[in-house]
């Protein structure tokens, strides 16, 4: 087994432990506020300032892993320096962002969403989650330095220490503190989360002791080219943030709430597997840009949009048929009532073809990251928010509750065609035919599979359990027959993924 596997297998296991600190999260917030106000004041103020967290955690992401990998070949000063100069960066970015949300949340609420904005807890609760702005992007730059060197583990543990600390406020403060248990929470695992990656090392392995030649300097002047558009990507970003909040909490009472606990559901899958998964292929692909390995760099590419559209498509036509069932069984208990479900079983079925989109965009981003082709995935990202902007007022003001996630599926999936046609431009033998073929034969497949999970379904007993876990095995193995029939390729790909071993013994 190859290391990079090796490394996959204890990154999902990880993985695995802090979605399921998630979902348990979710439920215990599901039980205790339902769709209610509390819900839905909670749902903004968090989505508002994870929001801008995010896009100076993709700044990172974008940046600072790939020059890192060029300085730490090219000399241990310049990875050193490059990694202080990048944390005081963060500090110093982060702290001025964070003291504007504090002094513009007022505004903000009232802004968005101005039933809530007369609620002095949902003004407290925004104002209280603002030093995540500064957490989670330190996190992220402490251990992006970890992941340049392949040391992956410790950096997916994020989930565990952010929503497991969140998980334990909730059941031990939440019934005084109320919804304010959360920011403490939260605030508290990811500091212990940031002091574990301070403890495990930083840059210790990484010794000043040479000069930085005059290549590894390089990344100074050519940085601001490449932040000026991630600038306004951002911009854009939280621009369409604000709009999809402010028309959701336009709705009626709960449909914010149900919307993000639909969005979040929907992505546990994607952020299960996939985004570490891509994290892992980061390094790779960027050591095969800084040697100009054109081919390389297109085989894995082209296999690793495969290996994700051949997963994600069975689980968005899967979501579709088992919402309402999966949604009763997570989330129905406690103030989360039987309308609840329904509204948040809708809003998943919408969003569940954003799975498709979501998946590919993980999987191109990382080609841009490595290529630092920066400027062309800011202005295809940007043409997409724009899209989304017209999408969902539109859609909203025709459909309702279900126009927002379908306008973000119907983006998402243009934004993958698009990203995949760009980074044509810079890899002419990127091969989208091949993935092409494959998005096909599993859309036939999951199609199936989708049928037979809802007939199953529905033939069920009343027992949501029993709904859910049948119509799942049906619908896993009538996708697995199919797509062995329609592409055996395809399905040994898969196969090869998930059980290397067993395969390489046939």
């Amino acid at each position: 087994m190859s290391r990079r596997r090796r490394a996959l297998i204890g990154v999902v296991l990880v993985a695995i432990a802090g979605q399921l600190a998630t979902i348990a999260y979710e439920i215990v917030v599901a039980r205790r506020f339902g769709t209610g106000a509390d819900a839905d004041a909670l749902a903004l103020a968090l989505t508002l300032v994870v929001a801008v967290a995010n896009e100076i955690v993709t700044w990172i992401a974008t940046l600072f892993v790939p020059l890192y990998v060029v300085a730490a070949h090219t000399s241990g000063a310049a990875a050193a320096r490059f990694y202080r100069q990048s944390v005081a960066a963060v500090l110093v970015v982060t702290a001025a962002l964070a003291g504007l949300l504090v002094a513009g949340a007022a505004p903000l609420l009232g802004l968005l969403a101005p039933a809530l904005a007369d609620r002095s807890s949902a003004l407290a609760l925004l104002q209280w989650l603002v030093p995540l702005v500064l957490l989670l992007p330190l996190a992220a730059v402490l251990g992006s330095v970890l992941q340049a060197r392949e040391r992956f583990v410790l950096a997916g543990l994020r989930p565990l220490c952010w929503y497991g600390g969140a998980l334990v406020a909730l059941l031990f403060l939440g019934r005084h503190w109320g919804v304010g248990a959360v920011p403490v929470g939260m605030i508290a695992g990811l500091i212990v989360f940031c002091v574990a990656l301070v403890r495990a090392g930083g840059v210790a392995d990484v010794r000043p002791d040479g000069a930085e030649s005059g290549a590894v300097g390089a990344w100074r002047p050519a940085l601001a080219p490449l932040l000026v558009p991630l600038v306004l990507a951002s911009t854009a970003n939280y621009v369409n943030v604000g709009v999809e909040r402010a028309l959701a909490a336009r709705l009626p009472e709960g449909s914010l709430a149900a919307l993000t606990y639909a969005s979040r559901l929907i992505h546990f899958p994607v952020t299960l597997v996939l985004m570490h998964a891509t994290t892992i292929l980061l390094p790779a692909l960027s050591v095969h840009a800084a040697r100009r390995e054109s081919r390389p760099l297109e085989d894995m590419l082209v296999r690793a949009l495969r290996l994700a559209l051949l997963f994600a498509i069975p689980l968005a036509a899967l979501s579709v048929a088992l919402a309402e069932p999966l949604i009763h069984l997570l989330l129905e208990r406690g103030a989360f009532s039987a309308e609840s479900t329904r509204l948040t079983s809708t809003a998943l079925v919408w969003y569940a073809p954003s799975l498709i989109g979501v998946a590919g965009v993980q999987v191109l981003a990382r080609g841009y990251q490595a290529l630092q082709a920066i400027p062309r995935m800011a202005a295809i990202g940007m043409a997409a928010v724009a899209l989304n902007l017209v999408l969902m007022p539109a859609l909203t003001a025709t459909l309702g509750l279900r126009g927002l996630p379908l306008a973000t599926s119907t983006t998402t999936v243009v934004l993958l065609a698009a990203m995949l046609v760009g980074l044509r431009a810079r890899l002419p033998g990127l091969t989208t035919r091949r993935v092409a073929d494959s998005a096909l034969r599993a859309s036939v497949a999951a199609l199936a599979a989708m049928v037979s999970a809802w007939l199953v379904r529905e033939a069920a007993t009343a027992l949501p359990l029993a709904r859910f876990v049948a119509g799942s095995v049906v619908g896993v193995a009538v996708y697995a027959g199919v797509l062995w029939w329609l592409a055996r390729e395809d399905a040994r790909l898969a196969l090869d993924f998930v059980m290397p071993l067993r395969w390489r013994r046939v």
